[in-house]
């Protein structure tokens, strides 16, 4: 009994060894599934848990470590990516570091929508190429589709002055060719019988009072011009009137003549006819000299002027141009059309053309404008085609094929001869065209030519700071920038300004944004961007026309790859520094060839992309951490749609323009 006891303890304890085991290996399983379910639930959870720390932990920190920075920076007004922990200089213009709060936002510069930085990668990628902005001659060309019609100024209509029965026609069919004077028709009426037998009598009359008192001579001499005015209001020409006071006879019969030279385009009546007073019997025309009706579009209306030259071509002559000019212009718009009819007088003495034939014609007019420069000792020039619908005077120099230049100052030029005002040297006298660069006053009796500086240098921040030295602004301390030409029209770059000295020029208010320099040279009015330097006859065509002397007026151009038209703007992207672009809206007139003359928004010497714009502008909608979109004009508080507008992209905002406005 008692060893059997042992073994019923020893078998208990087995039991619970083994349960104690099992439920051991339960437990380690257990933890490595909750393991697994932790693990499991972190991963898939990572990025809640992750904000979940940025938000409650990230200020903390963030707060910590502003402590311990400082609170302000100094940045540049001009290239605002140039920031600084310490003031000093922008190592790219030189204007001196402005403070602000460290983070605070800055406003973009005046005209300014969009700043854009991109990697030169990028740039490579792109193909982008910046030019700069200069003046240019543009030759707007425009081309219309006219018909060719009568002159009505060289229309001739033969009328029956007495009613009565044609008798002789001398004309026997229409296009016949017909002298000035020849005779067309004969017609017998007695209603011409009846007024020259007065006129016959009234000349019987005075020759038996002729010998009689003075009284009734002057009486019969007043019946017989009376006679005759009524038979010259009749269509009576005075070789007819003089035959019948040679002969003394009155005839029953009326011959009536061409009054002019052309080609009878009607005819209106047959032998045996009866005709009625006041009916027209022929119709003669000179077509010597036509009409063009040219179909302008209302577009080019602003360019057009009356009196500019016009080349007209033809499909019956396509190698023949012929020349005409503009010689009025409708005050209506076709609106069926949308054009506005130029009509175009055109020499024909060959007698090639025909009325209603459909021709081509061709205008070309500087956009800046030209003036012709006489010689004329009145000192006064006619301005043909300007930059103003009407025409105007212009005070000419004298005669400008001569003129005088220093050797060591070739921008000293004069038109009467003396000394250099910089060193005393007698300047040389020259033969041809004064340089391009020169401006020929207009004020009077100036006779001599004010010299002009060909570089200059002038402030990018504040444009009425110009000097003919580099140097600094003395307004902003930024660097002045080398630009070549002649300074704004009213400023005074002195010849004497020392390297330090700046002169501040105002503002010239009489000319437009876009006009330049004058380009002088010899052309025919119908090619003015053919300037040459001596006269002669026109090379560019067989018009054979003399050139003769003009100025044109160059215009700030930029190329059309540069602007972006978004449909309600227009914006190029212009270098402010390697790799960043600022997307500026920009007026601009019509296209010219590849260029856009500019009105408003660029200066000359501006950097814009004139190749990989769009690349530019889709990056700064496609990468919104390249474009620098800010301005405190657009904070949060005052004007959040303006904000969120600029803060896309300046095509986005044109878009989004476009959206509302078809709403």
């Amino acid at each position: 009994m008692n060893s059997g006891q042992p073994n019923t303890q020893t078998q208990n304890k087995k039991s619970w060894q083994r349960l104690l085991f099992t439920l051991r290996v339960i437990e380690v399983r257990l933890r490595f599934v909750a393991i697994l379910i932790i693990l499991g639930l972190a991963i898939g959870y990572w990025d809640y848990i992750e904000n979940w720390y940025e938000h409650r932990l990230a200020p903390r920190k963030a707060a910590l470590s502003s402590a311990s920075q400082p609170s302000e920076e100094w940045f540049c007004p001009m290239h605002t990516f140039i920031v600084r922990s310490e003031p000093g200089k922008c190592p790219i213009c030189g204007m001196p570091l402005t403070k602000r709060a460290k983070g605070e936002k800055t406003p973009l510069p005046p005209g300014t929508l969009a700043r854009v930085q991109i990697s030169p990668e990028r740039i490579l990628q792109a193909g982008v190429r910046v030019v700069p902005v200069t003046y240019r001659t543009l030759i707007d060309e425009t081309r219309a589709a006219g018909t060719i019609e009568i002159d009505e100024e060289s229309l001739a209509r033969i009328t029956a002055w007495f009613p009565g029965r044609i008798e002789d026609q001398f004309v026997k069919f229409v296009g016949a060719s017909v002298q000035k004077g020849e005779p067309l028709v004969t017609i017998y009426s007695p209603k011409f019988l009846a007024a020259t037998q007065e006129f016959v009598h009234a000349l019987e009359q005075l020759r038996a009072a002729s010998s009689g008192p003075s009284q009734e001579a002057e009486r019969a001499r007043r019946v017989v011009e009376y006679a005759r005015q009524r038979l010259l209001l009749s269509g009576f020409e005075p070789d007819q009137l003089a035959e019948i006071e040679r002969t003394g006879t009155a005839g029953d019969r009326v011959t009536y003549r061409a009054k002019i030279s052309g080609i009878v385009i009607e005819r209106n009546a047959l032998p045996g006819d009866y005709v009625a007073e006041g009916q027209t019997l022929f119709v003669v025309a000179d077509l010597q000299r036509l009409w063009v009706q040219l179909a302008i579009p209302e577009s080019q209306l602003s360019l057009l002027r009356l009196g500019m030259p016009v080349e007209i071509t033809s499909a019956a002559f396509p190698n023949q141009i012929f020349y005409g000019e503009v010689q009025f212009v409708s005050p209506t718009v076709d609106p069926a059309t949308r054009t506005v009819r130029a009509r175009v007088v055109l020499s024909n003495s060959e007698l090639k053309l025909k009325p209603g034939m459909f021709v081509t014609g061709t205008l070309r007019w500087p956009v800046g404008g030209m003036e012709e420069i006489t010689q004329e000792t009145t000192g006064v020039t006619h301005v043909l085609h300007g930059p103003a619908q009407t025409t105007s005077t212009v005070v000419a120099q004298p005669h400008p094929s001569v003129y005088y230049q220093c050797d060591m100052h070739p921008e000293v030029v004069s038109l009467q001869p003396g000394d250099c005002p910089k060193c005393g040297m007698h300047l040389t006298r020259r033969e041809g065209v004064p340089p391009a660069s020169l401006d020929f006053g207009t004020t009077g009796s100036q006779t001599s030519l004010k010299a002009t500086a060909s570089v200059y240098y002038q402030c990018d921040m504040c444009p009425d700071v110009i000097s003919l030295q580099p140097g600094d602004c003395p307004k902003c301390g930024m660097h002045l920038t080398r630009r070549e030409g002649i300074p704004p029209a009213g400023s005074d770059a002195g010849t004497t300004t020392s390297k330090s000295e700046v002169a501040l020029v105002p503002h010239h208010h009489g000319a437009s944004a876009g006009e330049g320099p004058w380009e002088i040279g010899y052309a025919c009015a119908m090619h003015p961007g053919d300037l040459r330097q001596q006269p002669g006859i026109c090379q560019v065509c067989s018009c054979g026309m003399p050139t003769k002397l003009w100025r044109v007026r160059k215009v700030l151009a930029v190329p059309e790859l540069a602007v972006i038209d978004t449909g309600l703007r227009k914006i190029v992207y212009v270098e402010q520094a390697e790799g960043v672009y600022d997307a500026r809206e920009i007026k601009v007139g019509n296209r010219v060839g590849a260029f856009y003359p500019v009105i408003e928004g660029l200066r000359e010497g501006d950097r814009v992309a004139a190749e990989g714009a769009f690349l530019i502008d889709a990056e700064s909608r496609l990468n919104p951490s390249a474009s620098a979109l800010y301005s405190a004009q657009y904070s949060k508080s005052e004007n959040e749609p303006e904000r969120r507008a600029i803060e896309s992209s300046p095509s986005e905002q044109s878009h989004q323009e476009d959206h509302a406005h078809h709403h």
